[in-house]
């Protein structure tokens, strides 16, 4: 049944029944909605009567109002009972279910005819590109803390800017950002990161409102922290310019190029003899710091390997030549990293750092083009593309599978990885005795 659909057969069996939230503000934003959420003046037990076989409860379901009509929510108007496990307690009417929500533009209601229903100045805010708490600021936060940084995503989602209001009262109570789980921040930066390209807008509106220290305390040292003459620009604005210019739209990748020099802040010292600041192995301590921060706000162990190895990678040099370009995909190889996304870390950086000269086309095709020659002539970067194998090495040198066994192979792929044209297989069975 259709959502429209599902509406119109609630009117029309004596209720009240609206659009609600993201929904109605996306369709006057004239955006494709995601998430389409019905409220109704019907009790549970009157809409599973509505619609008997469509009916289904989801999550904690029935006892808190919530129903699942054909893979479509439909919640009972309610008020928020903040504290303990008090029971539910509906609410008499449209108003009062809104004035439980947290920003005006989410409390615009719309019924199957189009007409909106706003009670609290939503459709002006949406208008002036208005982030605004419905009533008490301090009150809508002191509900739920994560507001703040739902605040700050819909800033970048939608390209708003906070009210004075809103501003205030969450630098005001920025302390209560410890209260909320990490896995709450995570799941907020993580949707920043898959829907807006400019993601430097959210780290900008967290600096700005006294809560960034909560996501990312690496980032909060970066602001105004000058580097040196090949970056002319401070450090904090390097890593945004970095972020939202790279080309893809895995947020994990994303949020590498973000944090890519996070460990600059941590070895900068003045260079005498240059007469200029360095900061000797930030990429290697730039991966700890960014792993740390990550197992904070519970990634899983494979998302903070893919984004601290990004970081940890980002620096390595030379790598025109076939060599240093089998070097690093080896090594992109063992972390299960794509060449691609480190590629377009690279391009990422350099477009950072000079914004507004495009990178040179030759040094590109270079960049590229190294790579390439390595897929393209079949070079070996993995000791899977070594043209013998465990069981060969068992056989030559009769012994049973042991450590022994991935000794020599490592053996034999370092000698690869120096000189690929050793890489056939009766080299390799005659090298297993030398290295046996």
């Amino acid at each position: 049944m259709e959502p429209k659909e599902i509406v119109r057969t609630l009117e029309i069996s004596g209720y009240e029944a609206y659009f609600i939230g993201g929904f109605v503000r996306d369709v006057l934003c004239q955006k494709n909605p995601k998430d389409i959420d019905i409220v109704t003046s019907a009790r549970p037990d009157d809409i599973n009567r509505i619609f008997p076989f469509l009916c289904h409860i989801r999550g904690v379901g029935k006892s808190f109002g919530v129903m699942l009509v054909d893979d479509t929510e439909v919640a009972t108007y309610r008020k928020d009972v903040y504290g303990g496990d008090k029971p539910i307690e509906y609410a008499m009417t449209l108003e009062e279910d809104t004035q439980r929500r947290d920003f005006t533009i989410n409390a615009l209601a719309m019924d199957s005819n189009g007409k909106i229903k706003d009670f609290h100045n939503g459709v002006s805010d949406l208008n002036n590109k208005i982030i605004r708490f419905i009533g008490d600021p301090n009150q809508r936060i002191y509900e739920d803390p994560n507001r703040m940084l739902r605040a700050c995503r819909f800033v970048a989602q939608l390209d708003f800017n906070l009210h004075d209001s809103t501003l205030c009262a969450i630098r005001n109570n920025s302390r209560l950002m410890s209260d909320v789980a990490p896995e709450r921040i995570c799941k907020e930066l993580m949707t920043v990161l898959e829907n807006v390209q400019n993601s430097s807008k959210f780290f900008i509106a967290t600096f700005q409102s006294d809560i960034l220290k909560y996501v990312f305390k690496s980032m909060i040292r970066a602001i105004g922290l000058s580097q040196n003459k090949y970056h002319l620009e401070s450090l904090f604005t390097h890593l945004m310019r970095a972020g939202d210019a790279i080309t893809t739209r895995k947020p994990l990748v994303k949020l590498a190029a973000y944090l890519h020099d996070t460990g600059k802040s941590y070895t900068k010292i003045f260079d005498s003899e240059k007469n200029d600041y360095t900061f000797l192995r930030h990429e290697q301590i730039g991966e700890k710091i960014v792993a740390k921060e990550l197992t904070k706000l519970k990634f899983s162990n494979d998302e903070i390997q893919t984004v601290s190895k990004l970081v940890g990678l980002h620096m390595r040099s030379g790598m025109f030549s076939s060599k240093a370009v089998r070097k690093i995909m080896r090594k992109l190889d063992e972390y299960g990293l794509d060449y691609k996304d480190y590629l377009r870390m690279k391009f990422a950086d350099k477009k950072a750092k000079y914004p507004f000269n495009p990178m040179p086309l030759a040094i590109a095709k270079k960049m590229v083009g190294g790579f390439y020659k390595v897929l393209d002539n079949n070079e070996p970067f993995s000791i899977r593309h070594l043209e013998v194998n465990g069981h060969d090495v068992m056989g030559i040198l009769g012994i049973k599978p042991s450590p022994k066994v991935g000794e020599v192979l490592l053996k034999l792929f370092n000698r690869v990885l120096e000189n690929p044209e050793l890489n056939k297989r009766d080299i390799l069975l005659k090298l297993i005795v030398d290295f046996g």
